[in-house]
């Protein structure tokens, strides 16, 4: 038989880990043939109940803490989440004088991070914080600079901004945008600045161009497009040796002036056309008059710029290089006018039916 003692033990430790009015079950559960007198029972239950409240106590203090943990991992998630939303990026803008910047901004039109891509970069760059700032007022603030350390002036006037985006549509609306808020910004200078506007598909093969040559993306997808323009004599060497100023020159004389054109690159260091046309004919000996068939395009060779020339005159046909910044003539070509041939030989072909009738 269990003794008094024994079962106030067993009684209390049961206590501890229930509510008081299970006390019953549990000495139904020990078997006892004698119950505790009503005295000790009575004490058993105010123990247990004052157990009971310290114990609710504590689970409603520990419930309260959970939530408070609760709301704060929600919190920190909630802020992760805004976080990585604010710094994913939407869109990659480049500004190129000869300092070359890359602005990435993120769907708020916020900059993200900004980047030197070359050395004149890094001395534009120097002392700025542009992180978290509207995306126009980044690029006013670099343009800005690039007035204020005289990379851009009046002999170097063009500035090239390209846009590249996973979403052409917002992409195309973002460089139209700040081409005309960069367009905006220069009018108030004293400098007739030319900006030159471009959305660019930046794909891989793009990307490993720019990388390799130590370029923005936004100049080599313009190299990318003057290549496509036909000219006979560019080459990737060639045009990765010509300036930003040159390249814009280059763009705009061959039409292929991106999305947005403001103003004229400065042309001033060129001889012209109309004066490109004279001295191939005083090479050839030849009067304005006496030729047909005349053209001349601007294109690029062995990294300067150059003006091809071609005209027609006596069955003969005549090409010319002619250096654009010199008018020095770099080559001279003479053949047998091939068409001035077919058109002799359709004229016999008329003559001979002629005759048969």
């Amino acid at each position: 038989m269990i003794d008094n003692n024994e079962i106030e033990k067993r009684l209390a430790s049961a206590l501890n880990a229930a509510t008081p009015d299970i006390l019953d079950e549990l000495m139904a559960e020990l078997d006892l043939s004698e119950k505790p007198e009503q005295p000790m029972r009575e004490k058993l239950a105010d123990d247990g109940q004052e157990r009971y409240k310290k114990s609710f106590v504590r689970s409603r203090s520990f419930r309260t803490l959970i939530s408070c943990a609760a709301a704060f991992i929600l919190m920190i998630g909630g802020f992760t989440v805004w976080k990585n939303a604010s710094e994913k990026v939407l869109a990659v803008v480049d500004l190129d004088v000869n300092p070359s910047i890359e602005l990435s901004i993120n769907n708020k039109e916020k900059v993200v991070k900004a980047i030197a891509v070359n050395e004149d970069g890094k001395d534009i760059l120097d002392g700025m914080d542009l992180k978290g700032s509207d995306a126009k007022t980044a690029c006013n603030a670099i343009v800005g600079s690039m007035l204020t350390k005289g990379y851009l002036n009046d002999r170097s006037n063009s500035i090239l901004l390209s846009v590249s985006s996973g979403d052409s549509k917002k992409g195309q609306e973002i460089e139209a945008e700040l081409s005309d808020c960069i367009n905006s910004y220069t009018s108030g200078s004293e400098v007739s600045a030319a900006v030159m506007g471009q959305y660019v598909d930046a794909d891989d093969e793009l990307k490993a161009f720019a990388s390799n040559n130590g370029i923005s993306t936004g100049k080599a997808g313009l190299i990318r497009r003057l290549l496509e323009s036909g000219g006979t004599k560019m080459t990737e060497d060639s045009l990765l040796s010509l300036s930003t100023q040159e390249l814009i020159v280059l763009g705009q004389e061959r039409n292929v002036s991106g999305e947005t054109m403001y103003g004229e690159a400065y042309t001033g260091d060129y001889i012209g056309y109309e004066s490109a046309l004279a001295a191939a004919l005083s090479h050839a000996g030849l009067d304005r008059e006496q030729v047909s068939g005349a053209e001349v395009e601007m294109d690029c060779e062995n990294g300067a710029i150059i003006y091809d020339v071609e005209f027609r005159s006596g069955g003969q046909e005549f090409e010319y290089e002619i250096a654009a910044s010199t008018g020095e003539i770099i080559q001279s070509k003479k053949d047998i006018d091939d068409d001035m041939d077919d058109d002799s030989d359709d004229d016999d072909n008329a003559d001979d039916e002629q005759d048969d009738d």
